[in-house]
């Protein structure tokens, strides 16, 4: 099954889904990055991440999700997953791109949405 982006009233959501490659990662990335130039016009925009039903992950693939990072224009991330080995990645890879301070890991969506939407600061229009 394929990874996915969601659209939801204010955030994109990106769902990764089995085992990641470095195509896989930079296909979901640029999807999410088209979805969110047309719906905020390149604005800066709230994204949920859930690692939930990932598999396995390469060293490209990390390669690819921290280039990502760099590049996406986003205000604030919140990342989500079951598994400690997929929360402990994520802080590595968040540790990488220096962005701590923008993007927080949570066990459960919920308290990953209200992290996210709480405060909400861009143009929805």
């Amino acid at each position: 099954m394929a990874n996915k982006v969601t659209l939801h009233d204010s955030f994109i959501e990106l769902v990764f889904i089995g085992d990641q490659t470095e195509k896989t990662v930079r296909s979901i990335s640029e999807k999410a990055r088209r979805l969110s130039e047309k719906q905020w016009k390149g604005d800066p925009t709230l994204v949920l991440v859930n690692l939930y039903k990932m598999g396995k992950s390469s060293f490209t693939s990390r390669s690819a999700a921290l280039e990502a990072l760099n590049a996406a224009p986003f205000i604030r991330m919140a990342v989500y997953a079951n598994s400690v080995f997929l929360r402990h990645v994520a802080e590595l890879i968040i540790r990488a791109a220096r962005m701590g301070e923008k993007i927080r890991i949570f066990t459960a969506r919920e308290e990953a949405v209200r992290w996210l939407t709480g405060g909400n600061h861009f143009k929805t229009e």
